[in-house]
C-alpha cells in the first residue's frame, strides 16, 4: 500500500504563510526604516525578506500586509491588500486571499500584523462579504476569530 502524502489546501497553506510572514517581520513604530512605497520597488518577496532578515527594516501592517502579499503573489495566489478605518488615525491594512474550500471560491481576511483570521460557527473560514455581513447586521457571535500569537520582533529606534 502507498502512503498518500498529506496535501494542504489553499486554508491551510494561507494560514502558514501568514504565520510565517508574522515571524518574520519587524513592527516598527517610530521610524519606518521600509515603506510601502520602497516594497513596491522590490517586487520580489525574498529581497523584501532582506531589509527583516538583517533588522535593517521594520514597518507598520501596511508594510507587512504588501510584503505578505509578494510572498501570495509569488505563489500564484490572487489577492488584495484592503486598507479600512479613518486614514488620518485609526487604521489598518489586511490581506485578501481567493482560496478554494471544498470547491467553492471564497474571499477570506488574512491578517499577518496580528497573526490572524476569521472563522464561521463551523470553524470554516468565514468569507470577507459574510464578515462584512455579520458586522453589518450586528452578528457578531457568528464570528470566530483565530490567532497564534508569538513574540514579534520589534525593532527599537
Amino acid at each position: 500500500m502507498i502512503k498518500q502524502k498529506n496535501i494542504l489546501d489553499d486554508f491551510q497553506i494561507a494560514n502558514q504563510l501568514r504565520d510565517s510572514v508574522y515571524k518574520n517581520t519587524i513592527w516598527d513604530e517610530n521610524i519606518l526604516r521600509i515603506n510601502a512605497k520602497q516594497i513596491y520597488k522590490f517586487y520580489e518577496s525574498g529581497k523584501i525578506y532582506l531589509y527583516y532578515k538583517k533588522n535593517q527594516g521594520g514597518g507598520r501592517c501596511d508594510n507587512i500586509a504588501y510584503f505578505y502579499q509578494q510572498i501570495l503573489n509569488n505563489l500564484g495566489y490572487r489577492n488584495y491588500t484592503y486598507h479600512f478605518g479613518n486614514l488620518n488615525s485609526y487604521n489598518h491594512v489586511i490581506n485578501l486571499i481567493e482560496i478554494k474550500i471544498k470547491n467553492k471560491e471564497k474571499l477570506i481576511v488574512e491578517d499577518a500584523t496580528y497573526n490572524l483570521n476569521f472563522l464561521n460557527e463551523e470553524n470554516e473560514p468565514l468569507d470577507f462579504f459574510s464578515l462584512l455581513k455579520h458586522v453589518k447586521e450586528g452578528k457578531i457571535d457568528k464570528i470566530r476569530i483565530s490567532y497564534y500569537h508569538k513574540k514579534r520582533k520589534i525593532l527599537n529606534s
